[in-house]
């Protein structure tokens, strides 16, 4: 829900790219169900005791199982609340895998819940408590279970399906001494994932007129598309031309298994540095710049450090 709510603003405010991310969608989903948990679970548990809702426990129950008498039942909820809730708020609602997950997920919770059901229903009539017939119970999660296998059959197929597209391709301006950059956004529509080779990424004065460089990358580094994934990311073309301030036209051309999936030529901008980065990213690239004078500083410090560790050791003796 939250890639369709954002993704229209990416273009207003960069930041909200990284919702474009699988691993910044899962880390966010991961935390709102730890969220979830603490703030819905001790409500629901003390809710279900207020209530008296205590788990029923079958004959043939064994003694060291007898303890769950006294537990809320249903506390199953908690679960589903923390597990549906996030996947409904982070993952992407249009892609057949995630829609099949979560109907699974609410009809096996919708089972567990009509046998907790059933035993307090029994449980408080004085009728033996065995709650939702095995066979009623097991006929329902083959049921879910064929009918997730003949959706995903009919919706996604069981051919591969390749189809991609180019939706965004872009230099990106830089500063004094960055290699160059492009800004890529791929569709991926197909039921398989996607990999490029590489790209090449050619910088012409600014007239268009005489080429400056001709950099090759390589597939090294660049992400996997996911089946059903609109993809965005940057790809950096490392090299040894020092492009200096000024205007600079660029003709960028990406690759998959030999053939072109990508082609623009447009004009970017190098701008003076630290009007871009932020004063950590000035700091980083002072020290890979410097290595020399930041290794020794560091060696320095590190000296200091274990001179004052031993001293104190001795005080303390």
């Amino acid at each position: 829900m939250l890639h369709w709510l954002l993704s229209p603003l990416q273009d207003q405010i960069p930041t909200l790219r990284l919702i474009n991310y699988l691993a910044f969608r899962g880390a966010g989903a991961a935390v709102t169900a730890l969220l979830l948990s603490f703030l819905v679970g001790p409500v629901i548990i003390r809710r279900l005791r207020a209530m008296k809702v205590q788990q029923g426990v079958r004959q043939g129950t064994p003694d060291s199982h007898k303890g769950k008498a006294a537990t809320p039942t249903m506390g199953g909820l908690v679960l589903l609340a923390a597990g549906i809730g996030p996947a409904i708020l982070w993952t992407r609602l249009d892609n057949p895998y995630v829609l099949v997950a979560l109907i699974v997920t609410i009809w096996m919770g919708g089972i567990g819940f009509l046998d907790d059901y059933l035993k307090l229903k029994q449980k408080r009539e004085g009728r033996v408590v065995d709650g939702l017939v095995e066979r009623y119970k097991l006929a329902g999660q083959v049921t879910i279970a064929l009918g997730a296998q003949v959706n995903i059959n009919l919706t996604v197929g069981t051919d591969i399906v390749r189809k991609m597209s180019l939706a965004l391709l872009k230099p990106l301006d830089i500063e004094e001494g960055w290699a160059p950059r492009a800004y890529v956004k791929f569709n991926n529509e197909g039921n398989v994932a996607e990999y490029l080779d590489g790209g090449t990424f050619e910088v012409y004065d600014q007239f268009g007129a005489a080429r400056l460089a001709y950099i090759q990358k390589g597939k090294e580094g660049l992400p996997e598309i996911p089946a059903f994934t609109i993809k965005d990311f940057t790809i950096e073309f490392p090299t040894d031309f020092y492009l200096g301030v000024g205007q600079y036209w660029a003709s960028i051309n990406l690759v998959q298994e030999g053939k072109s999936v990508g082609t623009q030529r447009t004009v970017f901008n190098v701008l003076t540095k630290g009007s871009l980065s932020t004063p950590l990213e000035r700091f980083l690239l002072d020290l890979k710049a410097n290595w020399q004078r930041s290794l020794g500083i560091g060696v320095i410090v590190f000296a200091a450090l274990i001179a004052i560790w031993r001293f104190v050791r001795r005080r303390k003796q």
